[in-house]
């Protein structure tokens, strides 16, 4: 019993031992923690129903209360905008008030510095009184000068008047003498064609007539050698021969002659123009649509064609000077392309394309789609831009678009003008850029060769751009190539949002450029051309 007893004694000494070199935090550390716990707890259930008591009056004089200390914490909770996260406003309302309270102390440190800076200005104050006199004073002496030159030119006009007078007279003189020369050079040239056809005439006659003489000729030949004539026939016969060619000799210089001279061909062939920019369709192409089936003048912006392509662009532009062919009932221009053997080519290169003469259509159309194609007869075209495969990476690559998709081409990249957008006809008239029609002639003699309807609902941004003192509102990517400005584009310009309008509009011209307020603004065909003919490095 005594060993228990020892042994008991000592195990209890060792627990106190151990009992009394515990901490306190050892000893009521949870229960510290659940006192925390439950004091936070009641903090936020207390702030809660605090702040639901007192949350409008706060939202009322927000101005006021939202940099209080009590209500820094809790910002978000009391009056973050719908929308808006919680957190965020919260951490956005501390830095705004923390930005006041520094901005007041530093003003009030700044004090005696702007004191200061204030006796330094009033002193500049004075300087630029004692300037602005010396101004006023140089003012004076510049407008008594500009009197005097003023009287000087007055004298000068009085004297070149009548030799403006005169030169007035004489320019009109000239333009009737000009007028005259056209009507007698007219004249000329249209006996000179009246002529070198009767020539035609003659020359195509002499030629029949010894035609029908060399054959006569041979036939005496043969006859000759198979039945042998007597003399006086033989000598008849050399002297026809001699006759003949004697004939020809001239003949066949006056052919010389009139070919070369005259250039008059002895077989008719009719002029080939030369084929222009514009790659179009006939007027009355049927297309299929999400509406049936439409003729291509009457399509719209917006209509869904086959494979769910979808007009993004309609171009309307003059046929003077194009080549158009009949494409297994398809009538195209030459220069359009199409898709022959897995190789782009021109419709005048396709095996089955015929040419048409003489084709009277002022106008054809042509389009630009979402997928960059138009598909008519089982034949595959290419839309007005003629992207490729190729021309997707390239704008991907220099990161104009942000995927290598055709309908990404459209929103970034197309370019076009508010339709009340103002320009200048040669007749001196402003014309609503909307108003423009074919073959209209602009200010600086542009010739309107295409007007191009685009669809403006769908493009990435539509602002307002200010240079040259004028504000010009248009699409993502004008370019601009003008003496004074510069050659730039708009896809990089930071302007003002403007409202996107349903229709933009652009011009196709001769000069391939026109001219807006004094800027010189290039035509449609700059938007993706420039890019892809490498000018992209000038441009962006």
């Amino acid at each position: 019993m005594d060993n228990i007893n020892i042994r008991n004694e000592l195990f209890f000494e060792k627990m106190k031992k151990i009992y009394n070199k515990t901490s306190y935090w050892d000893l009521y550390g949870v229960s510290v923690l659940w006192m925390l716990f439950i004091t936070v707890i009641f903090i936020v259930i207390f702030m809660y129903f605090y702040f639901k008591t007192r949350m409008q009056p706060i939202r009322d004089d927000w101005v006021n209360m939202r940099c209080h200390p009590a209500v820094i914490p809790f910002a978000g909770f009391i009056n973050s905008p719908k929308g808006t996260n919680i957190f965020k406003f919260t951490a956005m309302n501390f830095s705004f008030c923390v930005s006041n309270i520094l901005g007041n102390i530093v003003g009030y440190f700044f004090t005696p510095i702007y004191k200061s800076m204030n006796i330094v200005l009033n002193s500049f104050d004075g300087i630029k009184a004692t300037i602005d006199g010396m101004r006023v004073m140089m003012r004076w002496l510049i407008d008594q000068i500009v009197m005097i030159l003023d009287y000087i030119l007055s004298m000068v006009m009085k004297l070149l008047a009548p030799i403006y007078t005169i030169l007035i007279k004489f320019q009109d003189s000239m333009g009737k003498s000009v007028g005259l020369l056209t009507i007698i050079i007219n004249i000329i040239i249209a006996s000179l064609y009246s002529l070198t056809s009767v020539v035609s005439i003659v020359m195509a006659i002499c030629i029949a007539v010894l035609v029908t003489l060399s054959i006569l000729a041979i036939l005496f030949f043969v006859i000759w050698a198979v039945f042998p004539l007597n003399i006086p026939a033989l000598t008849a016969g050399f002297s026809y021969v001699a006759v003949m060619v004697g004939l020809m000799i001239p003949v066949a210089i006056a052919t010389v002659f009139i070919g070369q001279v005259l250039s008059v061909a002895t077989k008719a062939m009719p002029p080939v123009p030369a084929p222009g920019p514009p790659k179009c369709f006939d007027e009355d192409t049927i297309l299929k649509t999400m509406r049936g089936l439409i003729p291509i003048k009457e399509i719209i912006v917006g209509d869904i064609l086959k494979n769910n392509s979808i007009v993004e662009g309609i171009f309307k532009l003059s046929s003077s000077d194009q080549n158009m062919y009949n494409l297994d009932g398809v009538i195209v221009s030459g220069t359009h392309k199409v898709m022959y053997k897995n190789k782009m080519i021109n419709v005048s290169e396709h095996p089955q394309a015929v040419f048409i003469e003489n084709y009277r259509k002022p106008i054809i159309y042509c389009l630009n789609t979402s997928n960059k194609r138009i598909y008519l007869n089982d034949y595959e075209f290419f839309d007005w831009d003629e992207i490729e495969k190729n021309d997707l990476f390239k704008l991907k690559e220099f990161a104009l678009i942000k995927e290598s998709k055709y309908e990404l081409i459209h929103k970034y990249l197309d370019g076009g003008f508010h339709g009340n957008t103002e320009i200048e006809l040669l007749d001196g008239q402003s014309v609503k850029i909307k108003d423009i029609k074919v073959n209209d002639v602009l200010r600086f003699g542009e010739i309107v060769k295409g007007v191009v309807i685009i669809d403006g609902k769908n493009i990435s941004h539509f602002k307002s751009y200010t240079f040259n003192n004028n504000t010009y509102t248009c699409g993502p990517n004008i370019n601009i190539d003008d003496n004074d400005l510069g050659k730039f584009s708009t896809y990089n310009l930071q302007g003002i949002n403007h409202k996107k309008q349903k229709y933009l509009y652009h011009l196709i011209t001769d000069k391939k450029s026109f001219i807006i307020n004094g800027v010189r603004f290039l035509d449609y065909n700059s938007c993706i051309e420039e890019i892809l003919d490498n000018e992209i490095l000038n441009y962006y």
